[in-house]
C-alpha cells in the first residue's frame, strides 16, 4: 500500500493507520 493523494484522503488515512499515530 504505497498510495499518496489518489483523489481522496482515504488512502493516506489507511497508510497513517498502518503506520500508527505520529
Amino acid at each position: 500500500m504505497m498510495k499518496k493523494r489518489t483523489g481522496t484522503g482515504i488512502e493516506i488515512n489507511e497508510e497513517n493507520i498502518m503506520r500508527g499515530p505520529k
